[in-house]
């Protein structure tokens, strides 16, 4: 399969619109699309489609863990409820989860303290 045409998403300055040989347009954000090389013309293997899927659903999920964050603290299963419930996948949430507590962006710990 063969990336067609690159295109701005007309609503969200940060995402491409990337149409395959399929006819299939996949929407991806423009740091995937870098950080992947891709390009107008590039060859994508089914196993690249599916882990460069895989890798969006993961970056999506990361940024609105970061948005949810960036209000005020949450414990680990209060994120994991919003997540969730916005739909995002346990495998996307799982691995967004861990990036975050080894930052120490979600610290169970310290969100207990806060609240005593």
């Amino acid at each position: 399969m063969r990336i067609l045409n690159v295109q701005e998403h007309p609503h969200h300055k940060d995402l491409l619109n990337l149409t395959l040989s399929n006819q299939t347009i996949l929407t991806i954000s423009r740091e995937i699309y870098f950080k992947q090389r891709l390009s107008n013309g590039k060859e994508v293997s089914e196993e690249d489609l599916s882990a460069l899927i895989k890798e969006e659903r993961y970056h999506r999920c990361h940024q609105a863990s970061l948005n949810l964050l960036k209000y005020r603290p949450r414990s680990e299963l209060e994120l994991k409820q919003r997540l969730l419930r916005k739909g995002f996948l346990p495998d996307a949430i799982e691995k967004t989860l861990k990036t975050l507590k080894d930052v120490s962006l979600v610290d169970d710990k310290t969100f207990a303290s806060l609240w005593t």
